[in-house]
């Protein structure tokens, strides 16, 4: 289970050095109900000039992408009149056949969107990306745009942690491992020699905890921050030997046990994370490039989960300050906290959209999990997903989408839902998946 999930779980490992089986998540079984009425996705078509292999390859992903996207229905294409006179659009023909939109791709590259009841050109366009699926997600981010005003996500990345099949449990390791949107081009970030954790990205860095019980210096064998570049794939630790000792020293004596739920800042350079010393945990930000540290939360509860605003200037967290897990928000000093949080149940895993009008969180109450919604200031607390196990949210760029992991049957699974919990959809990821974060838009191949 996400080591941000469980407050009082926290409390009883921090004293433990080895503690690698309170990571492995207890796959059990899941429903999930997606609350909200029903919504008619929009009818359109999509069609080629010419009987082209590769345009019919390029027109088959862009359709995957707007139907999943649930604000769209691809339309039945294979009708032989459809191809007729393309130069001219026959805009009744389409109206007839339900399209309120037409897309004509001209080659792999080339398209244009028509609105069929006005008869207008909506968008004449290309893509300059050179791979052939990333040009066709770049069309269909182009066609989502136009057509809603909002960014499209479809050339956007997922990374997560998937569990090393064969393992014994005992020995449990994990890799994080990054795929398109869709599923496609998976790509190993890690080599699954060690357990990783909650990866969170922000621009193409992602900041994860990795746990190392085979290391020789059983001091390292706890659970350590650190940050991998997705291009590099190069691992820096956030917190080395002399600042855990500069740590314990100014805590009399006691031993950082240790350091997790890294979050880095967008304005790049820093990270708030939280450090376990003596039984509980307060909330540090860290200079990762020059190793400046300043404690912003005392040490005197477990305070977990911080998230940063887009514009860096507050961080939400989670706390039982008050008894109970709660959700609040402070100055990114730390200063001037405030509960956000109110309703029955514990609140935690917050995270800020990158719109910055609403915030995510994981919610448990009465046995039930919940994925939820509320408005930065707390109130209009929103359901949008439910299940025995479903939990670390993490938003699309766009911010209308929420990507979280759940549990079906005896798999666990990576999960999208739109912010109306209308539409949802697994991620086919294989093997098992946890702990999904979302990556931002790829702008070249």
């Amino acid at each position: 289970m996400d080591i941000c999930m469980s407050l009082s779980m926290l409390r009883k490992l921090v004293s433990a050095v080895l503690f690698m089986c309170a990571f492995v998540t207890t796959v059990s079984a899941i429903k999930i109900e997606i609350a909200g009425g029903n919504m008619e996705p929009e009818p359109i078509a999509i069609v080629e000039l010419d009987d082209d292999s590769d345009v019919q390859e390029v027109i088959s992903i862009v359709a995957k992408d707007l139907d999943s996207s649930g604000l769209f229905r691809v339309i039945n294409q294979s009708c032989a009149a459809c191809t007729v006179k393309l130069d001219q659009p026959q805009m009744q023909h389409w109206k007839q056949n339900g399209a309120r939109y037409l897309v004509i791709m001209r080659s792999i590259r080339t398209f244009t969107l028509l609105d069929t009841i006005t008869g207008t050109v909506l968008l004449k366009s290309s893509t300059k990306m050179r791979d052939r699926r990333r040009a066709a997600h770049d069309v269909a981010d182009q066609i989502f745009k136009r057509i809603t005003n909002e960014d499209g996500y479809f050339n956007t990345r997922i990374a997560y942690v998937e569990t090393v099949p064969g393992v014994p449990t005992t020995e449990r390791v994990t890799k994080i491992v990054i795929v398109d949107q869709d599923g496609e081009n998976r790509e190993e970030l890690t080599d699954g020699k060690k357990l990783h954790l909650t990866p969170r990205a922000m621009g193409q860095l992602i900041a994860c905890v990795v746990i190392d019980s085979k290391a020789k210096n059983p001091a390292q064998r706890g659970a350590s921050a650190q940050t991998i570049d997705v291009k590099t794939k190069s691992v820096r630790q956030m917190l080395t030997s002399d600042k855990l000792k500069a740590l314990s020293n100014e805590h009399h004596g006691k031993p950082v046990q240790m350091s997790y739920a890294p979050r880095l800042s967008p304005n790049g350079g820093k990270a708030v994370l939280a450090i376990a010393i003596g039984g509980y945990s307060a909330l540090f930000e860290i200079n990762y490039e020059t190793g400046a540290m300043r404690q912003l939360t005392p040490l005197r509860c477990i305070d977990t989960s911080p998230s940063y605003s887009p514009d860096g200037k507050y961080i939400m967290f989670t706390s039982d300050r008050e008894g109970r897990e709660a959700i609040y928000r402070m100055d990114a000093d730390g200063s001037n906290v405030e509960r956000l949080s109110h309703g029955e149940g514990k609140y935690s895993q917050p995270m800020y959209s990158p719109r910055g009008d609403l915030i995510a969180f994981t919610k448990q109450h009465k046995g039930q999990f919940y994925i939820c919604v509320m408005k930065v200031d707390g109130t209009g607390e929103r359901l949008i997903a439910t299940g025995d196990l479903v939990e670390a949210p993490s938003w699309a760029p766009n911010g209308r989408y929420i990507v979280h992991a759940t549990t079906r049957g005896t798999k666990s699974k990576i999960a999208v839902v739109d912010i109306t919990g209308r539409h949802t959809r697994l991620v086919d990821t294989k093997l098992d998946a946890s702990s999904p974060t979302w990556l931002p838009a790829l702008l070249t191949d």
